[in-house]
């Protein structure tokens, strides 16, 4: 199985965003998994609802966790990628 491709969507001064940026640290450490980060500042919002809900995580391009992700959600965010966490 290849590894899933993982994305942490953000803006600055966000401190929801920190948070998921070390929960998020913390399990792909774990997982053994890389993950990219996104400031939507620089670069805008695919759908203009992101604004409103970050952070996001996404996972093979999926909006799977968002606004407090917590190590449990993500966990199985990763595992079962179908379904959708945290809406």
């Amino acid at each position: 199985m290849s590894k899933p491709r993982v994305l942490l969507v953000t803006i600055p001064d966000c401190h929801l965003c920190d948070r998921a940026r070390e929960t998020l640290t913390a399990v792909a450490h774990q997982e053994d998994i890389c993950w990219h980060e996104r400031d939507l500042t620089r670069t805008g919002a695919d759908d203009p609802h992101w604004w409103d809900e970050v952070p996001l995580i996404l996972i093979d391009g999926v909006v799977r966790c968002r606004l407090r992700i917590d190590e449990d959600e993500l966990r199985e965010a990763l595992r079962s990628p179908a379904a959708t966490f945290g809406a």
